[in-house]
């Protein structure tokens, strides 16, 4: 069974900003490469929802939450029956400490 990915607004948002500074940063190459491992990750959950570790602190509707971590960014998302919901991106050179509370706002 494929499940569907389905982003919240708030999670591309965060996606389109860390694609736009690599492509500041880096180049169209890096912001390219960047975006596509991103996307194969993503893509992975389509057939496998449960790859990421589990993020004990937080569900999401019910549901359990999952990272995913791909170098300089983090996946949240949850697995639920049908389909697979992108919650946040997170840049990994941001504070750890703040992830509670940017995740807290989808309780």
């Amino acid at each position: 069974m494929a499940f569907e990915i389905e982003w919240l607004t708030g999670a591309q948002n965060e996606l389109d900003a860390e694609i736009a500074f690599v492509l500041n940063e880096f180049g169209f190459k890096a912001a390219q490469k960047a975006y596509l491992r991103i996307q194969d990750h993503i893509n992975c959950l389509t057939t496998f929802p449960q790859i990421g570790t589990l993020y004990p602190e937080l569900t999401y509707k019910d549901f359990e939450v999952r990272k995913l971590v791909i170098r300089q960014v983090t996946v949240f998302y949850s697995p639920q029956p049908d389909k697979v919901t992108i919650l946040a991106v997170w840049n990994n050179y941001q504070n750890p400490a703040n992830i509670p509370y940017r995740l807290s706002d989808l309780v």
